[in-house]
C-alpha cells in the first residue's frame, strides 16, 4: 500500500469521527435537560415537587382549592366559595409530598398529610373565616356534624381528643389503653355515628374493650 493511500485513509476516518461528534453535539439525545428543570433534589430523594402545584385541586359544587408554588419549601393554598368567600395562607412543602384532599362539606375543606414515620395530621380549612386548624394523629371525622377524633399523646395520659371543628368546643376522653407513644396504635376501630362515638381498642392488659362515648352539647 503506498504512502499516499495511508494518508488518504487515514484523513477519511478522521473526517468521519469529526462527523459524528459534530452530529451528537447538535442533536442530544432525549430531553435530559427538561428533566432537570422540573425534577428537584430535596432531602437526597429526586421527587417532583411541582407535579400538583399551580393545580386546582377541587372545584364542586361551587367550593374550591387550588395550589401555588411559593418556594422550594412551601406553597400557597386558596380555598373558598366561588363568588363568595376566598381565602388563601401558605403551608409548608414536606418530603412526602403535598397535602392530600380527604373531604370536603359545606364548612370546610380536609387536608391529610404524612409527616415522617408513624406522623400523620389533618389540616381543616374552614369556610367561615380564613382560619386553618391543623389535627396531629387523626383517626375519625364526622362530616355531618362537623367533628374529628384524634389520637391522644401517652405522655398527657389522654386516649382521644374530640373536637368540634366549627365552634370549637373540645372533650378529652381518659381511658386505659396499651402503652403507645399515642392511643392510635391501641386502637382496633373507631368511627362517628349520629353524635356517638364507637371505639373498640386494647387497654394495658392487652384486652379488648368497646365503648360508645355520646358528645354532649
Amino acid at each position: 500500500m503506498t504512502l499516499l493511500r495511508v494518508n488518504m485513509i487515514y484523513k477519511a476516518l478522521i473526517f468521519s469521527t469529526l462527523f459524528i461528534c459534530l452530529i451528537s453535539c447538535t442533536n442530544p439525545k432525549g430531553s435530559s435537560s427538561a428533566v432537570k428543570e422540573t425534577v428537584t433534589s430535596f432531602d437526597n430523594e429526586r421527587v417532583d415537587l411541582y407535579a400538583n402545584l399551580n393545580d386546582t385541586v377541587l372545584l364542586s359544587n361551587n367550593i374550591f382549592l387550588v395550589y401555588k408554588h411559593v418556594s422550594i419549601d412551601s406553597f400557597q393554598v386558596k380555598w373558598g366559595k366561588v363568588n363568595n368567600m376566598n381565602y388563601c395562607d401558605t403551608l409548608s412543602v414536606f418530603p412526602g409530598g403535598l397535602p392530600v384532599l380527604a373531604w370536603h362539606n359545606d364548612n370546610a375543606i380536609c387536608l391529610t398529610q404524612g409527616c415522617g414515620t408513624d406522623c400523620f395530621f389533618a389540616y381543616i380549612l374552614l369556610f367561615k373565616s380564613s382560619e386553618i386548624k391543623k389535627y396531629m394523629y387523626p383517626l375519625a371525622y364526622d362530616t355531618v356534624n362537623n367533628f374529628i377524633a384524634c389520637a391522644g399523646d401517652y405522655d398527657s395520659k389522654v386516649f382521644l381528643h374530640v373536637e368540634n371543628f366549627l365552634t370549637g368546643e373540645k372533650r378529652e376522653i381518659i381511658e386505659d389503653y396499651l402503652p403507645y407513644p399515642h392511643s392510635g396504635h391501641a386502637i382496633e376501630s373507631i368511627h362517628f355515628n349520629q353524635n356517638r362515638l364507637f371505639v373498640k381498642w386494647r387497654n394495658s392488659h392487652n384486652k379488648i374493650k368497646e365503648k360508645i362515648f355520646k358528645w354532649v352539647r
